[in-house]
């Protein structure tokens, strides 16, 4: 299905019962009218390497295998930089992520019905939206020489899922704000059952789901703390990791990162100790 911002295609080794034409549609719709305009203003644009004037959104049961049968989490989609990088081996060389197929059996890894998908899959769009455009401001537009480190990254990205629930706040729409809202709420409160014993910055990999509710939370912080427009800041810019922070913060690491930790225990309702609470 080809959207006005995005072409929609359903791998041939999917399951059969999954992805119909009508829903692959809906999605074209939420990620036309809501997603795309609710990212790319906060983020910067996508590029647009070959000419297609959409992003490509394939839904595979590769990214199905690649969560392990009996997984905590699983991997709801992926953004790969190499595919705008034209000159290089294995690059697509345009505009393209990958997200989960119906595998209602559970044949690529655990059962994955399609009615769970299809409430999960809009904020996996917005979350892979805000990687690629990420890589666009980053290393195409400004020729950095790195990729964002991973816990800022993803909790740019997971930002973004929270910028679209917020969108559909305002609008009334009580059922989409809870679907884009549901993935960011589960991660922090993983986090906070667990804050003696996990950190911020991600050890390895691409972080637990611990790991991402941190920094979730950390970048919900400062962008409370210095304003709406911070999240597109650390999005468009060569710096990485604390270095970005404290440029775009005008702050010392030691002190916005210890200031949030004290906001994490001592935040309420009501509360005037700011810096130290979520406003």
């Amino acid at each position: 299905y080809v959207g006005d911002r995005a072409a929609f295609f359903v791998d041939q080794d999917a399951p059969e019962g999954g992805y119909t034409s009508d829903d692959l549609r809906a999605f074209s719709d939420q990620f036309d009218h809501v997603i795309w305009p609710v990212v790319t203003s906060a983020f910067g644009d996508p590029s647009d390497l070959d000419a297609n004037e959409r992003i490509v959104i394939l839904f595979t049961p590769v990214v199905n295998a690649l969560t392990p049968r009996g997984a905590t989490g699983f991997i709801g989609g992926f953004f790969f930089g190499l595919d705008l990088l034209p000159d290089e081996t294995g690059s697509n060389a345009g505009e393209l992520f990958y997200s989960l197929v119906p595998d209602p059996d559970g044949e690529y890894s655990d059962p994955r019905p399609k009615s769970a998908l299809q409430e999960i899959t809009p904020a996996v769009l917005s979350h892979e939206l805000q990687h690629m455009v990420n890589f666009n401001e980053r290393v195409l537009l400004r020729g950095a020489q790195a990729n964002e480190a991973v816990w800022l990254s993803e909790g740019l990205a997971q930002f973004a899922e929270e910028l679209v629930a917020r969108s559909y706040e305002e609008a009334g729409d009580v059922e989409n704000t809870e679907l884009f809202r549901e993935g960011v709420r589960d991660r922090s409160r993983r986090y906070l059952g667990d804050t003696e014993n996990v950190s911020l910055i991600i050890s390895s990999g691409n972080g637990t789901l611990e790991e991402r509710g941190a920094g979730y939370l950390y970048t919900a912080y400062l962008t409370d703390r210095f304003g709406s427009d911070l999240p597109g800041r650390l999005a468009r810019t060569t710096r990485t990791g604390v270095a970005n922070v404290e440029a775009e913060t005008g702050t010392p690491w030691r002190d916005v990162l210890s200031d949030w930790w004290a906001a994490v225990v001592l935040d309420e309702p009501g509360a005037e100790a700011a810096p130290l609470a979520y406003p």
